[in-house]
């Protein structure tokens, strides 16, 4: 698989590979087990297929649970924001929805 541009992307990556030694870590730490590597690996998947970032395949996997009425979601810069308007406009297909909910599941 290609490498996708994004800095959210990056950042994780790089908690995935420091997840001992980075600063960043923080509170992320506790989900860096099993389950939260499958849902990563399974979002960079899901990302490529759609031409999208794993962010926004995330707010999209969100909105497409039937008991979501309302994500929450914030932008700190242009590019998240443009992000948050591109998950949006995702229209997940349930092979895709299924994929995410087993990666996800405990």
């Amino acid at each position: 698989m290609p490498p996708i541009n994004d800095p959210a992307k990056d950042l994780l990556l790089n908690i995935r590979l420091n997840a001992g030694t980075c600063a960043a870590v923080g509170g992320v730490k506790k989900y860096l087990n099993e389950r939260g590597h499958l849902i990563l690996d399974a979002l960079d998947e899901v990302a490529y297929y759609y031409e999208s970032t794993p962010a926004a395949i995330s707010l999209a996997w969100l909105m497409a649970q039937p008991a979501v009425v309302a994500p929450i979601a914030s932008a700190t810069s242009t590019q998240q924001l443009n992000e948050l308007v591109n998950a949006a406009h995702l229209q997940l297909d349930q092979d895709t929805i299924n994929l995410l909910n087993k990666a996800s599941e405990y």
